[in-house]
């Protein structure tokens, strides 16, 4: 059967090879001894694909055989993966304190200068994260100043659920 190898595709193993007639398939190269085949065994390789196989499953799947929710009953899907923001802009980090927490912050910044720089840093950050050791010692700060309680810093150090 002639045939014409269109690509490869080193991340995936795939060759498109198109054979008489223009179909054009991916079949993926085996691998031997930590390497693709080549030479004859991978003529034989491509030789030994039926293409008329495959057409005869495309035809059997078009009509939409019987038995598929047995088998979808089998399958144990991973559970879901949680997602969860640790990154803020710095506006929106402020928002996860209250109005009265803001203003008794920005208060303090008045006459603390250690807190003045944290507070500074954090306006002119890119963004602020939560679990960056520089934030959670700012936060200790504001603890050891009586602005923030031990339970208020840890929930604005609680990660945002995205998904």
């Amino acid at each position: 059967m002639a045939y014409t190898i269109r690509s490869f595709n080193s991340i995936t193993g795939q060759i498109s090879v198109e054979f008489d007639g223009g179909q054009v398939y991916e079949l993926e190269v085996p691998i031997q001894n930590g390497a693709y085949y080549n030479g004859q065994t991978l003529i034989d390789y491509i030789n030994s694909y039926d293409p008329l196989a495959y057409n005869g499953r495309v035809i059997a799947l078009a009509a939409n055989p019987s038995g598929g929710d047995s088998i979808a009953s089998l399958v144990d899907p991973l559970p879901a993966v949680l997602v969860y923001q640790t990154q803020f802009s710095s506006n929106n980090f402020l928002d996860k304190f209250t109005a009265d927490e803001q203003v008794a912050v920005l208060s303090a910044t008045l006459v603390n200068i250690p807190l003045k720089l944290f507070y500074d840093k954090m306006l002119a950050a890119d963004y602020v994260d939560i679990e960056d050791l520089n934030t959670i010692g700012g936060l200790a700060a504001l603890v050891a100043a009586s602005l923030l309680t031990e339970a208020r810093k840890i929930e604005i150090l609680t990660p945002v659920l995205i998904s």
